[in-house]
C-alpha cells in the first residue's frame, strides 16, 4: 500500500472514533444519501434508522475502520462466487441496495451478480 494510505489508516484506527461519531449522526447520513438518491423524499427516517442501527452497535467503528483499511483481497464478485460452494441450506440472504443512477454501484454490475 502507498505510504499515505497507511498513514490515513493508522490515523483512523488511533484517532478516528470522534470522526466516526460525527459521520454516523442522523443529519450527516441524510446528507450522504443525497449523493446516490435523486429523489430526496426517499431519504426518510426509516431508511436512515436502518442504516444507523448497525453503526451504533458496540465495536462498529472498528469494523468500519477495518473495512476501510482492507486494501487487498477478493472482490465482491469473487466472494459471491464462493457462495456457490456453500450448501443452500446454510446460505444467508444478501441485500444489495442500488438505484438506477447509483454513482457507486451500477445496475449493470448488480444484475451481473445474480
Amino acid at each position: 500500500t502507498m505510504p499515505i494510505v497507511k498513514m490515513v489508516q493508522k490515523f483512523l484506527r488511533n484517532k478516528g472514533k470522534s470522526l466516526y461519531n460525527v459521520v454516523t449522526q442522523r443529519r450527516f447520513i441524510k446528507n450522504i444519501l443525497k449523493w446516490p438518491y435523486r429523489n430526496f423524499d426517499a431519504i426518510d427516517d426509516h431508511l436512515v434508522t436502518l442504516l444507523m442501527d448497525p453503526l451504533r452497535l458496540p465495536n462498529a467503528a472498528e469494523v468500519v475502520f477495518d473495512e476501510l483499511s482492507y486494501t487487498t483481497g477478493p472482490l465482491f464478485e469473487q466472494l459471491l462466487q464462493d457462495i456457490n460452494d456453500i450448501p443452500s441450506s446454510s446460505r444467508k440472504h444478501i441485500w444489495v441496495c442500488y438505484g438506477e443512477e447509483d454513482p457507486w454501484l451500477s445496475p449493470k454490475r448488480v444484475e451481473s451478480l445474480t
